[in-house]
């Protein structure tokens, strides 16, 4: 059987390459260099630095030390996908990642306190890159992970029992030292578990849908998967974190809405403004995705283990293109395929799981509404 491989995959690859460049090295930017104020009740009050204001406390440590071996617990535990904070000979935190303590303090209401700490595995000055933020809740005598969020450098805050989270707009004319604009959002404990609600209030309705009868993308939340543009897009979802444009004409557009996990490829291969194109293909990655609320077919969502994969899509085969960008030890899954529109009788990728530590870290869904 032919694969062929069409052209808007290509392009992605190069798009997804740039934006990691972008993302991990480059656009240096010290942590007061953001314009605004975060939305919420941390911008009038923070208790960065670490807080005692529970009024009964549980009698776990709340310092450095304690957020350390939670850390590492956590990812001994639940994995690091990203690879960001994990030393792979040991399988714990690495020893060269810092910590700090954001808060000590009530998140759920029930009188005793959480712990909200910070891993950063680069501690190279202002340059963007990705930092993990946990929060922790009491487990009998040790600290139990209940939220872990990997967005690039955010500015983490909580006041009144809620964390808020900024991170940082770099429009296309902006200069690489810094974005002059935030993504703002706050973390709350609603019907037993925390969630993220961005400031701009998403759709209600955050599903992908497949046709069953031809394999195709339909829908991606609330938009159109053939007809819904980039300006679209950005109308919902506000100005993303990151817009990388490429290709020989600048014909496809990357946006990137990290604290809602979303990335998504416009193609326009007729000369227009490519990030007012068509989607060409786009991903989900990271728990941000399930904060936000998004589920693919069947139910399908990042974090989901080998096996569950197995059960829900059990023609599912090994893909040749793993990600570039992502850990030595992840391999790439074909959950569904549909019809080769190049070669007769082959098949081209419409769901590609990443599997990292037996669980799915990135999903992509390949569309090609640009003509591609």
């Amino acid at each position: 059987m032919t694969v062929h491989i069409p052209r808007w995959a290509l392009l992605t690859v190069g798009a997804i390459a740039i934006t990691a460049i972008a993302f991990f090295f480059g656009r240096g930017c010290s942590d007061d260099s953001r314009t605004g104020q975060p939305a919420g009740p941390a911008s009038t009050a923070s208790t960065q630095g670490g807080s005692d204001s529970a009024s009964s406390d549980s009698a776990l440590p709340c310092d450095k030390p304690a957020a350390q071996a939670a850390i590492d617990q956590a990812i001994r535990e639940h994995g690091d996908p990203e690879g960001t904070i994990r030393d792979t000979s040991t399988g714990g935190i690495g020893n060269w990642v810092g910590f700090r303590i954001i808060s000590c303090e009530d998140l759920t209401g029930d009188g005793v306190r959480e712990m909200v700490a910070e891993a950063d595995g680069v501690q190279a000055g202002g340059a963007i890159h990705p930092v993990n933020w946990f929060i922790f809740t009491p487990d009998g005598d040790s600290w139990s992970q209940a939220l872990r969020r990997e967005q690039p450098l955010p500015e983490v805050e909580v006041a009144n029992g809620i964390a808020t989270e900024a991170t940082g707009v770099f429009r296309p004319s902006d200069p690489l030292c810094c974005p002059s604009a935030e993504r703002t959002g706050e973390v709350r404990y609603v019907d037993g578990r925390f969630q993220y609600f961005p400031s701009r209030e998403l759709p209600k309705r955050l599903g992908i849908t497949v046709a069953s009868s031809t394999n195709t993308i339909q829908s991606i939340g609330p938009f159109d998967a053939y007809s819904a543009n980039g300006t679209d897009f950005r109308q919902v979802l506000g100005e993303p974190n990151f817009t990388v444009t490429t290709g020989s004409s600048d014909e496809t557009c990357l946006n990137v809405w990290n604290d809602i996990g979303l990335s998504v490829n416009y193609v326009d291969l007729g000369g227009g403004d490519s990030c007012a194109g068509l989607v060409g293909s786009f991903s989900l990655r990271g728990d941000a995705t399930q904060h936000a609320g998004w589920e693919g077919p069947d139910g399908l969502k990042v974090g989901a283990s080998m096996s569950k994969l197995r059960g829900q899509f059990p023609g599912m085969e090994r893909s040749g293109y793993p990600d570039p960008n992502a850990p030595d030890d992840s391999t790439a899954w074909t959950l569904i395929s549909r019809p080769s529109p190049y070669a007769e009788g082959g098949t081209t990728a419409t769901v590609t799981a990443y599997v990292s530590g037996g669980q799915a870290f990135r999903i992509d869904y390949s569309v090609g509404a640009g003509g591609e």
